[in-house]
């Protein structure tokens, strides 16, 4: 994985145990945006977030603006999903902005 933080948060650094608000794009790496995220809590305990966003996720700080290049074998693999415009291998590029994060057992 390749991250890349355009802008480095001030606030508290996020971990395994959170949940966090976020903003943002999941894109091919060609471009063509998939998702748009507008406030969205991701539970990073759970396992139906995709692994690379997850990890992409993990070390942040609340305020913070990363990109992250997520390989096959952490998103998609070889089957891809095509019903929602992911092909075979696809590496995707998550950027998020971090806003606010919790607890998941406080939740």
């Amino acid at each position: 994985m390749k991250f890349e933080d355009v802008c480095v948060g001030q606030g508290p650094l996020v971990t395994r145990e959170h949940l966090a608000r976020v903003s943002g794009t999941i894109a091919l790496r060609g471009g063509e945006c998939l998702q748009v995220l507008q406030n969205e809590w991701i539970d990073l305990t759970r396992r139906h977030v995709v692994a690379g966003v997850r990890y992409g996720i993990e070390g942040m700080r609340v305020g913070g603006v990363r990109r992250t290049h997520v390989p096959p074998h952490l998103a998609y693999g070889k089957a891809g999903l095509p019903e929602a415009g992911i092909p075979p291998n696809a590496v995707l590029v998550f950027e998020c902005e971090l806003f606010e994060l919790r607890l998941a057992s406080t939740a």
